[in-house]
């Protein structure tokens, strides 16, 4: 058997596998819900006459910026759970320059 379950897979590489999957569809769906919010900005503003649309394009920029705060709070848990359990495998460290390295 070959690919992620195999016999070499750690449950650690696993489940890395598994939230950057996830991460990548949250930046999938985050993306969508840029796009609905800015589609719902532009109909408020250019249905401000009609009530019944006027409404409509409120719910839509309401429920879109809900569904951001939703992927990105499911985005920043599963990052700050990774890092708890499985260490900071994703960050970098980058070492600071100082005045003598520059010369």
């Amino acid at each position: 058997m070959t690919g992620l379950f195999s016999s070499g897979a750690t449950f650690a590489t696993i489940v890395s596998s598994i939230v950057s999957l996830i991460n990548i569809t949250i930046g999938v769906l985050a993306t969508l819900a840029v796009v609905v919010f800015f589609v719902g900005l532009v109909r408020y503003i250019r249905e401000s006459g009609d009530a019944h649309a006027h409404t409509e394009a409120k719910e839509r920029i309401i429920w879109s910026l809900v569904a951001l705060f939703v992927l990105f709070s499911v985005w920043g848990i599963l990052a700050l759970m990774s890092t708890a359990f499985f260490g900071s495998g994703t960050t970098t460290t980058t070492s600071t320059p100082t005045i003598g390295s520059l010369y």
